[in-house]
């Protein structure tokens, strides 16, 4: 299996401004692409502080030291296949407290995006899938930002790789463990094997 490397950014989702806006300097998300996530999150303008942007040698509690109790946030990375997925998060990372459970329809807010294809995966309502869309994250301080029972999208401890398997919570539950669907959310050749999960 083909590690897929990665660039990693958190976003905190900050006070109203008057065009989408990014403070800080990250190379992982441009200008259309905060708008993209703006136009996503559909609450009108936005403006995105950068909490966290992934250094040599930093692991995941450095992200957790960075974003956890921030409030809502987007993940963003750039993988060594070129794509730029990610995360929005409604609630605060915090590295204690195990899994984020939505047991409500109505708090299912999260979502996992491609922002090179303009993929949109919410998470989901219900299905047939074991989780349903319930496991919206999960936080621990030996993972990095993990979305879904799934695990839908996850990054590894060294947030140096990050592993998909679409289906669970969010996107298309008839597609749980399909390949070329995980694929393409990360931008896999097809026929290609996904990465393997990061350990736990």
């Amino acid at each position: 299996m083909r590690p897929i490397a990665l660039a990693l950014a958190a976003l905190l989702l900050a006070a109203p401004a008057h065009a989408a806006t990014v403070n800080g300097a990250t190379s992982t998300l441009s200008g259309a692409h905060a708008n993209q996530l703006e136009a996503w999150l559909g609450q009108g303008t936005i403006a995105l502080d950068l909490l966290f942007q992934k250094q040599d040698g930093d692991s995941s509690r450095d992200f957790h030291a960075a974003a956890d109790g921030q409030g809502a946030t987007f993940t963003v990375a750039r993988l060594s296949t070129g794509h730029v997925i990610g995360g929005y998060n409604p609630r605060s990372w915090d590295a204690a407290s195990g899994w984020a459970l939505t047991p409500d329809y109505a708090d299912r807010t999260a979502f996992l995006f491609n922002l090179t294809t303009a993929q949109l995966l919410p998470q989901r309502l219900a299905g047939t899938s074991f989780n349903s869309g319930e496991y919206q994250s999960f936080n621990g301080l030996a993972d990095g930002p993990v979305f879904g029972g799934g695990a839908d999208w996850s990054v590894g401890g060294d947030l140096t790789s990050s592993y998909s398997n679409l289906g669970a919570d969010y996107g298309d539950g008839s597609r749980f463990g399909d390949n070329i669907y995980n694929n393409g959310f990360v931008g896999s050749p097809p026929g290609t094997a996904p990465p393997a999960p990061p350990s736990r």
